[in-house]
């Protein structure tokens, strides 16, 4: 009885706000040990860098969802360190400000990712896969919105992922793909990263979802990770003198 009562309650919301959006601000979180390791001129540098503040937005027109960078900010390098030698050269640490698009479509329960690899673009897709999640009785007030709140783990890296939804907007949406929740998530938070909805916009139009070009190809994910190791290794080359180089990679976080 519940459930339907929440379906009806979603169908009255959609039929009512044709589309919503919401802009989140994120915050990248890094952990001491890292911060340890840093100069003091790159400390300077990364101290400038957070200091700039980055946006996204999550727009939901009920068939589908993008979410997007909207102001997307330049790669912060920090100096390397002076070590190394004429053939291997401290080449510093990227703070990568990823460009975040992620296109879900509800009906066919799929996710279109967009991820840049040695400065390439590609996309690929990926079945909607719900994680566990685990509920709580924890509120939170998230401007004007009452929120409840839910945790799913990551064994990965070892790291709890809290989401902080409300039910005045009952939509499954949010910074992270589709999670299975009766609201929109207006507040994250994990180990390495915040993100908190600045901006509610309900719409009566239904909103036209920037789709990518006619002509973007979707390759696999298996690709995918090949083309990522691939781009992590070391790039070698000779020098006019016969001599070889190995030019480091600078580090991303």
């Amino acid at each position: 009885m519940r459930l339907l009562l929440f379906l009806v309650f979603i169908t009255s919301f959609l039929h009512a706000q044709q589309s919503v959006r919401i802009t989140y601000e994120s915050k990248r979180i890094y952990p001491d040990s890292f911060l340890r390791t840093l100069s003091e001129s790159q400390k300077v540098a990364f101290d400038v860098a957070q200091k700039r503040p980055f946006y996204a937005t999550v727009t939901n027109n009920g068939e589908e969802s993008l979410y997007m960078s909207v102001n997307r900010k330049k790669d912060e390098v920090l100096p390397g360190k002076d070590t190394g030698n004429e053939y291997e050269k401290d080449e510093g640490i990227i703070l990568n400000t990823p460009k975040y698009w992620r296109l879900t479509n509800f009906k066919d329960k799929n996710i279109i990712y967009f991820t840049i690899i040695d400065n390439k673009e590609y996309y690929y897709k990926k079945k909607i896969v719900q994680p566990q999640l685990y509920f709580t009785d924890k509120t939170l007030y998230v401007d004007k919105y009452l929120c409840n709140n839910a945790y799913r783990l990551n064994p990965k890296n070892n790291d709890t992922i809290k989401y902080w939804y409300t039910k005045g907007i009952p939509i499954d949406e949010g910074p992270s793909s589709t999670l299975g929740l009766p609201g929109v998530v207006l507040k994250m938070e994990s180990k390495y990263s915040l993100e908190y909805a600045t901006k509610v916009e309900f719409f009566k139009e239904k909103m036209v979802i920037n789709r990518p070009k006619e002509s973007y190809n979707l390759i696999s994910e298996e690709e995918i990770k090949k083309l990522e190791l691939e781009a992590q290794k070391p790039k070698s080359y000779i020098d006019s003198e016969g001599k070889k180089h190995t030019s480091g990679i600078p580090q991303k976080l």
